[in-house]
């Protein structure tokens, strides 16, 4: 059987909508630096981003020096992730439609599932548990390894040849996302690139960012299934 690694973003790819009782990012920078803030970035929005350039560009925002932002920046993230885990517990997260049913086919066929996030281990985990949906992933980049993306991509694909012996072939991994930065990533390595409509982004944009392929969503499963093979 033809080993395969399909790696996907959570949110906006896999995750439509979040509710949940508080704000995580407002509750976590008040307790760890002391300040009264949501997300403040310069760039247009926070899609693609890691949660830790999502917390460094906010905090260098609000006037606070690298030196003061690193000596908290672990705490502030871990600080984030209780506060997620506690506000989700009575929250919802609905997934896009069809994508249990895709993830099932995928794992059917034995391929390798794998995650490219912003998000941090815990809070990517506590997400897809919420949603129903952890137990197709045990591996992946996440927003607490690093800050650049592309050394996410760099980290699953190490962690797919240590847990699965995955042997990389760019041909054989597919990167799933919404975003400029999942497609941006991905070319670094070469691999397969698959930009689906169902964030900021059109079908257009991802197109003319480099996408190999591009989807309204995920919800055609045997095109989904075409492509990847």
């Amino acid at each position: 059987m033809v080993q395969k690694l399909i790696l996907f973003d959570i949110d906006k790819t896999l995750v439509d909508e979040m509710v949940i009782d508080g704000n995580p990012w407002q509750s976590a920078f008040k307790s760890v630096y002391g300040i009264d803030c949501g997300i403040n970035v310069s760039s247009v929005n926070t899609h693609g981003m890691t949660h830790k350039q999502i917390a460094i560009e906010t905090l260098k925002n609000k006037g606070f020096n690298e030196v003061e932002i690193l000596e908290k920046l672990d705490f502030f993230i871990e600080t984030l992730e209780k506060f997620y885990k506690e506000y989700l517990e009575n929250g919802k997260i609905s997934l896009f439609p069809k994508i249990p049913e895709l993830l099932q086919k995928l794992s059917d066929k034995k391929y390798i599932l794998g995650l490219i996030t912003g998000n941090t281990r815990i809070i990517a985990f506590a997400k897809l548990k919420k949603a129903g949906i952890n137990k197709f992933f045990t591996i992946g980049g996440f927003g607490d390894d690093s800050a650049n993306r592309e050394e996410l991509i760099k980290l699953a694909l190490e962690r797919a040849k240590e847990k699965y012996s995955f042997q990389f072939d760019n041909k054989k991994v597919f990167v799933i996302g919404d975003t400029p930065k999942d497609i941006f990533a991905a070319k670094k390595f070469h691999l397969q690139t698959i930009g689906v409509a169902t964030g900021l982004y059109s079908k257009s944009d991802l197109k003319k960012l480099g996408a190999d392929f591009v989807l309204d969503n995920l919800q055609d499963i045997e095109k989904v299934l075409s492509i990847i093979g």
